[in-house]
């Protein structure tokens, strides 16, 4: 006989900027996709919907064999890290709290995963694929995942924070002053004015209830930026440990 046909599953990460604003409402997986056309997360919403198109195709005809049967979306929100975190930005930038205080009172707040806990759903979603298919168990042809922590802060609130446990090994965390040569390259980044721009007209509160419910047994490694920053300020391989 014919061995059986392994049925294709395929993940993609997004990004929760798909959403747009919502001014400061909750955003789950249902809800609406604002943001502003020609924008980059206008690029992954067209990305996501050209895919569960391809997929739903797929599952509706059985002789069609160019896309994959179930689908994964993963809409990520700030990714952080070991090698990539506020600490590592006041490491390299210093951070001045007081006045960020005094400039960002009515900052919005926003959303980000450790790297870990973005890893560990995204593996979990295949794995649960994989039990479905053996108990034969019936799911839809796609499914989209918020993949977020449980505490959405303000930029300037996790920045203080790095800054603070910079501080207790005595690293100057003051803003580092440039010289007139230097000035031309002290600008920002394109890519980082207009995320600056974008945090400041767009608003959101990500849901995490289904990650946590269906990938992650309601357990995050990190579940706010502080246990987070905790973990990789300890971390022996960052630049102020080796310093």
């Amino acid at each position: 006989g014919h061995a059986k046909q392994q049925q294709k599953v395929l993940g993609i990460v997004s990004t929760t900027g798909v959403y747009g604003n919502h001014d400061g409402n909750v955003v789950t997986e249902e809800s609406a996709l604002l943001c502003e056309p020609g924008s980059n997360a206008d690029i992954y919403r067209k990305f996501e919907e050209e895919w569960i198109e391809n997929t739903m195709e797929h599952t509706s005809d059985c002789n069609n064999t160019t896309g994959p049967r179930q689908l994964y979306i993963f809409r990520c929100a700030g990714i952080y890290g070991p090698s990539r975190s506020a600490l590592h930005t006041v490491y390299k930038q210093g951070y001045n709290s007081s006045l960020a205080n005094q400039t960002n009172q009515n900052a919005t707040k926003t959303n980000r995963i450790h790297s870990y806990d973005l890893a560990g759903a995204v593996v979990s979603a295949f794995f649960k694929q994989r039990y479905n298919q053996t108990s034969r168990k019936n799911t839809s042809s796609y499914r989209i995942y918020n993949l977020a922590d449980d505490k959405p802060e303000s930029r300037s609130v996790v920045l203080s924070y790095a800054q603070e446990l910079l501080a207790t090994i005595g690293y100057d965390t003051l803003p580092k002053t440039k010289d007139k040569d230097s000035s031309e390259n002290s600008e920002p980044s394109r890519s980082s004015q207009t995320r600056l721009s974008r945090r400041q007209r767009e608003h959101k509160l990500v849901s995490n209830e289904r990650m946590k419910k269906e990938l992650l047994n309601d357990t995050l490694l990190f579940p706010t930026y502080r246990e987070g920053l905790d973990a990789i300020f300890k971390d022996p391989s960052t630049p102020w440990r080796q310093a």
